[in-house]
């Protein structure tokens, strides 16, 4: 009778499991869509035996009592990665879970799903306003600090003043030589080409900068930078001096007026002389502050050097008012110059730095790169030749020309990296990094705590969390403009289900046929 009893009960236990059976499969099919989402097996035990007796060879003979649930396992498999446009949209390939804080409580959540936003306050935070936790990151990108939400608030870029400009030119080897007696950026005949960069100061503030190229002699050429005067307290170029020939000849009361820019050009030009002595005089009001006065000597192509001493070239300067500032140069006559080969390669390289005074900001200075030439050039760099500057016969052309200045900007768009590095855009153009995501990882992730939303936290068996740097750690990477998706198998879980389903009508049997064999036991009293 007993027996018959129990046979009641452990049907029933068939019942109960496989109907949680069918339970965990639909919850899985009803997760398809879930994000992240991680698909569930349940695992069947069996209930402690009954012993009924002993054989003669001292071998217990044991019923079961039937089955229970032993354990709901989760299946951490990868699921596949959907595309999105979103630029904040993650998802993680290999190990790890995205660390939630929620701002209210304070408690910390973890999740695969990466879809996030940013929300008035400009923080990046999940469907259920859980901020994204992070680090912050230096302009190298590297993560410095301590974990933190990421925020974006109050984002912009600071302007850079310009220090270089590099220049890609294809200058006309066919160009006529250049014969006027000196450089006039306000006279097109005394330059070969001109172009123009903009410049930014300190401020951000942007300045017109040309940059004119002058033919002196077969394959050499001498370039001049300025800007206008409206930008400039003075000085946008190298000041050009007089020159000297082999023969010596006096010059009366030349004028030098200033140039645009607010450098003074030579109004004469010197040739044919060995030596000279020069005489200038300021006349007029009292010169406005920050105005100079410099008188020096260099060679025009094919000429001489002739250094201020007693013993080669006097010069004497007679100021009757303002400000004045002497010094002494010495050195080639086009310390701003050019020089290519038969093949058109730049050969020769001097681009001295160019000191600019701002009107509106302080004072910059900028260094022109024209290319890495064949002999070791100015910023001490050997190249081809080709790179930058060249020479070839046709028209001129510009094909390249940067700078590292720039405006300032504000917060335009971000962009991820597959370190979960997330870029700031800013609207100046400039891109730089600003966060790193963290990621979590537990010595067991799948006995953590399901919250809902897609939302886990710590347990006891998990352990605490470890947090890495995706990539770094045994931490998978990050796609970006990506989702991970349920990793549910449809198929599997349909083939769960009808097993499930017809160990649930056996067990119904079971129950059924006990039921008969009570019924039988009960017409026995008739």
């Amino acid at each position: 009778m007993m027996g018959i009893y129990n046979a009641l009960f452990t049907g029933a236990s068939g019942l109960k499991a496989f109907g949680e059976s069918v339970r965990v499969i639909g919850d899985n099919i009803a997760n398809v869509n879930s994000l992240g989402f991680k698909s569930q097996n349940m695992q069947f035990s069996s209930v402690l035996s009954q012993t009924i007796g002993v054989t003669k060879a001292n071998i217990a003979n044991q019923v079961g009592g039937g089955v229970k649930i032993g354990q709901i396992a989760q299946d951490n498999r990868q699921g596949s990665v959907q595309n999105t446009t979103n630029p904040t949209d993650m998802a993680i390939n290999g190990n790890g879970l995205f660390a939630l804080k929620d701002p209210a409580s304070g408690q910390t959540f973890y999740t695969r799903a990466g879809s996030f936003i940013l929300d008035k306050n400009s923080n990046l935070i999940d469907g259920q306003g859980n901020v994204v936790q992070g680090w912050a990151t230096n302009t190298t990108g590297l993560a410095t600090g301590n974990i933190t939400n990421i925020t974006f608030a109050n984002s912009s870029a600071q302007a850079q003043a310009t220090t270089k400009v590099t220049a890609g030119v294809t200058i006309d080897a066919t160009a006529p030589i250049v014969n006027a007696p000196a450089f006039d950026p306000a006279d097109p005949t005394t330059y070969s080409y001109k172009t123009q960069v903009n410049a930014y100061d300190s401020l951000g503030s942007v300045h017109p900068v040309n940059i004119y190229y002058s033919k002196t002699a077969a394959n050499q050429w001498s370039w001049h930078a300025g800007a206008s005067s409206v930008d400039l307290i003075g000085g946008g170029a190298t000041p050009e001096s007089l020159v000297v020939g082999p023969n010596a000849y006096n010059v009366a009361n030349p004028a030098l007026p200033p140039g645009v820019g607010g450098v003074g050009q030579p109004g004469v030009q010197i040739t044919k002389g060995t030596k000279f002595n020069v005489d200038v005089t300021i006349d007029g009001a009292a010169l406005p502050a920050g105005t100079a006065v410099a008188v020096g000597t260099k060679t025009a192509a094919g000429g001489i050097v002739a250094t201020p001493t007693p013993a080669q070239a006097a010069l004497t300067l007679q100021v009757t008012r303002g400000n004045v500032m002497t010094p002494v140069a010495a050195g080639t006559a086009n310390s701003q110059s050019l020089a290519f080969g038969n093949t058109g390669e730049l050969t020769v390289e001097r681009s001295p730095l160019v000191n600019f005074q701002w009107k509106s900001a302080v004072a910059s200075t900028i260094q022109f790169n024209f290319g890495a030439a064949t002999t070791t050039d100015s910023t001490g760099i050997t190249g081809t030749g080709f790179d930058g500057t060249v020479q070839m016969a046709g028209s001129f052309a510009t094909s390249k020309m940067t700078t590292d200045g720039f405006a300032s900007g504000f917060l335009d768009k971000l962009d991820t990296d597959s370190t979960g590095t997330i870029y700031g855009v800013f609207t100046n153009g400039q891109r730089r990094p600003m966060f790193q995501v963290a990621l979590a990882k537990f010595s067991n992730d799948a006995v953590l705590t399901k919250v809902g939303n897609n939302l886990q936290q710590q347990t006891i068996a998990s352990g605490a969390p470890i947090l890495e740097k995706p990539s770094n750690g045994g931490m998978g990477s990050i796609t970006p403009f990506g989702l991970e998706q349920s990793n549910v198998d449809l198929g599997t879980e349909f083939v769960k289900l009808i097993v499930s389903q017809r160990g649930y009508e056996a067990n119904s049997k079971t129950i059924l046929t006990t039921d008969q064999m009570l019924s039988s036991l009960m017409q026995l009293k008739r």
